[in-house]
């Protein structure tokens, strides 16, 4: 029980570092969210993926953007969404 709250302490407050790599913090996500689901947790993608736009810095602000306008994002799956940034 505590385990599954320190994991969505983490989820929640899981932010964007300038220092580090678009491929860096989705893994981290990625990993916190498998955790959360290893403990029991309901995480479904959309949730995942809703974190990962909400949080993204600054710098990749137009290409959220764009992806929130071109797709579906009830639709959109996890490795899409890196696959659409990686390339903008």
């Amino acid at each position: 029980m505590v385990r599954l709250q320190t994991l969505r302490s983490q989820f929640d407050m899981l932010k964007m570092n300038e220092s580090k790599s678009v491929e860096e913090y989705f893994n981290r996500v990625i990993v916190i969210a498998n955790q959360l689901k290893l403990n029991g947790e309901l995480v479904e993608d959309k949730r995942v993926i809703a974190k990962i736009l909400r949080i993204s810095t600054k710098k990749f602000e137009a290409t959220v953007v764009a992806i929130e306008e071109a797709k579906n994002i009830e639709k959109m799956f996890i490795e899409g969404l890196l696959g659409y940034h990686q390339s903008h």
